[in-house]
């Protein structure tokens, strides 16, 4: 067995078949293709000159047979490229291996303090191979929850069966309240072009009236989607009225039948992001059984409007020694005490 460390843009491209053959033959989350990773580094993360990439890959006779898609930040962490925008983060592989090599090979090659690997699935492939290596100073915590949907073909929302009489009218509350706005898939299979005025538009509208912060869908997250709608890999679904786009959902494909909600940008009408979802669903649920991902985060209008099943996200952490262990929990324990002060505050 042989580790290779990539360390240049230009290097995505010598091992992008052999991603895409490891990518093919798993069961992966969209986060974990290619042009997702090389799109992110290419248009986000390679401008900030402090990070530095460290695509790791496993060599078997002569073979590429894992993958991890690492970079080292401004602080000297090891993580996942774009993981605080990828909501399921993962290494690729076909095979078992012992982590441990990986980690030491890592630590002899590359100056990091430690390795922080967030918004992990328990049955991911990086906390199945972290979980059984012999290394010090790991550990394992819940950092979030994500959500799901499945939702069987018919009419949305009577094809839920969960679903109790208040959240059906609800629903369709909503779905009337918007009746007359334009909704509609836009793809590049369609030759739609990208909207990319309409969006930049609305996210000034949103970061005006205070729904967003003003470094939200900056110019470089922008040009990442945009990559990934010609790429195929993001769909959009809009709702507008004849003053131009009221929301747009950035959907992401997943299995054959399941998508995955990624951003939403909106106006202030009322009910319109909301209208917007269950427009969505039952486009979609109109055609076939769907499995609906909402993605990261416990929010309430996700909860009370669409009861989804909740699953728990993992942050996998390594750290260098027992020291920079316990520092970290120290430094985690006065950052909670200090937004709890905050909250109260604010209030």
């Amino acid at each position: 067995m042989q580790i290779k460390i990539f360390s240049k843009i230009e290097d995505f491209l010598l091992i992008k078949d052999d991603w895409d053959r490891l990518f093919a033959i798993g069961n992966y989350s969209v986060f974990q293709e290619f042009s997702f990773n090389y799109l992110s580094w290419k248009h986000e993360l390679i401008n900030d000159k402090r990070n530095q990439l460290a695509i790791t890959a496993i060599i078997v006779d002569n073979d590429i047979s894992s993958i991890f898609p690492f970079y080292l930040d401004s602080k000297k962490n090891l993580r996942f490229i774009n993981d605080r925008h990828f909501d399921f983060c993962d290494c690729i592989s076909k095979d078992s291996f012992n982590f441990l090599e990986v980690y030491n090979y890592l630590r002899n090659e590359i100056s990091f303090k430690s390795m922080r690997l967030i918004n992990i699935k328990k049955e991911a492939f990086i906390y199945k191979v972290v979980d059984e290596a012999s290394v010090k100073n790991k550990v394992f915590l819940p950092i979030s929850e994500y959500s799901e949907l499945d939702v069987d073909k018919g009419d949305f929302p009577y094809n839920v069966p969960h679903y109790r009489s208040h959240q059906k009218h609800r629903i369709n509350k909503a779905i009337r309240k918007n009746l007359l706005k334009d909704s509609m898939i836009l793809t590049k299979k369609n030759n739609h072009h990208f909207p990319m005025q309409d969006i930049l538009m609305l996210k000034n509208k949103m970061i005006h009236s205070g729904i967003r912060k003003k470094n939200f869908l900056n110019n470089n997250r922008l040009l990442l989607i945009e990559g990934l709608y010609n790429e195929g890999i993001v769909c959009l679904h809009v709702m507008k009225g004849d003053e131009g786009f009221n929301s747009v959902n950035v959907l992401l494909k997943g299995t054959s039948n399941g998508f995955m909600f990624w951003i939403d940008i909106f106006d202030e009408k009322q009910m319109i992001n909301l209208s917007s979802y269950c427009n969505v669903i039952k486009y979609f649920s109109s055609l076939e059984s769907i499995n609906v991902n909402f993605g990261r985060g416990r929010y309430f209008y996700k909860e009370s409007n669409f009861a989804p099943e909740f699953y728990t996200l993992y942050q996998v952490l390594l750290f260098s020694n027992r020291f920079q262990k316990i520092s970290f929990f120290v430094a985690d324990k006065l950052m909670k005490k200090l937004m709890s002060v905050y909250k109260i505050i604010k209030k």
